[in-house]
């Protein structure tokens, strides 16, 4: 299990923003109580040790994240008995672009849950948002759906202090301003940063992130990388192959100051920041996306 300490390991690459708001979604439908994250997680994390980079991963984490858009399909991958799901299915569509002001990212989610009794569940989420690149500026619009009804709306723009505090300005629902601590980071900071750091052989990344998916404030989140594995490079005809991490992230929630994590996120992602499959997992229940089309963006003309 990831639980909080004084240090707070932390990874986000573009899979995670969708992952994380999936996760999320699923988590406001079910409750804290259905949805908290207990599952060991010990036997996911190894340390990658003397790992090194060879050519294609050095050029991959000097360039960082691969524009793309890909679609993953949801699937149940286990239930407990007590968690009355009985399997689930769905689909996450996932863009990731590059433009000339910055970096602009659109999600949509949908997945539906079958209870053992009564009638299926389904949560929907649409998403976007779009960063500047120096960092310091993010503008966010997200809508939740529970059984076809709106649970969440949120719309507004967060900004960056020099001296590295922060503040979101929600617009919608209602007017407010949520302060960011210290060393807050937007999500494409977070991934350029953290898949550099993964790539390059460590075993952790640390800090803060806000991504415009709750009306909360920003998350702790703790990430372990794992050793890297050869499997098939994404969208690729041939058999060409490169390398791809595990990683396993628990989101904390700044308040209460609780020792186990919301939701956990458990990957298979490259040096570019594409995920093969990722876990959503809540203790009782585990979702498994996994890629199943994949298409590589043109970087803008500028």
């Amino acid at each position: 299990m990831i639980r909080r300490t004084g240090f707070f390991f932390m990874f986000v690459s573009p899979y995670q923003r969708a992952a994380s708001a999936a996760a999320r979604a699923i988590y406001l439908m079910f409750g804290r109580a259905q949805a908290s994250a207990r599952a060991p997680v010990a036997a996911l994390i190894v340390a990658l040790g003397l790992a090194q980079l060879d050519a294609d991963d050095a050029r991959a984490a000097e360039t960082g994240i691969t524009p793309h858009r890909g679609i993953y399909v949801l699937d149940l991958l286990q239930a407990r008995s007590a968690s009355g799901i009985v399997g689930a299915r769905g689909a996450v569509y996932f863009e990731w672009a590059e433009t000339c002001e910055g970096y602009q990212v659109n999600q949509h989610v949908r997945m539906q849950l079958a209870m053992a009794e009564g009638q299926p569940s389904v949560a929907a989420l649409v998403f976007s948002s779009s960063e500047t690149r120096d960092g310091r500026t993010m503008r966010f619009k997200m809508r939740q759906f529970a059984d076809g009804v709106i649970s969440e709306d949120l719309e507004g723009v967060a900004e960056l202090m020099p001296d590295g505090t922060g503040v979101a300005h929600f617009g919608t629902p209602e007017r407010r301003d949520f302060k960011l601590p210290a060393g807050t980071m937007f999500p494409s900071t977070y991934s350029q940063r953290a898949l550099a750091a993964m790539a390059a052989g460590k075993t952790n990344f640390e800090g803060f992130l806000f991504d415009g998916s709750s009306a909360d404030g920003a998350f702790h989140v703790s990430t372990f990388f794992g050793a890297p594995v050869e499997r098939p490079k994404p969208g690729s005809k041939s058999n060409e192959t490169e390398r791809f991490w595990t990683n396993r992230a628990g989101y904390f929630a700044l308040e209460p100051n609780d020792a186990e994590p919301m939701f956990e996120v458990g990957s298979l992602v490259n040096a570019g920041g594409v995920a093969a499959w990722f876990d959503l997992d809540y203790g009782s229940f585990v979702v498994r996306a996994t890629l199943s089309e994949f298409e590589a963006l043109p970087e803008p003309r500028c």
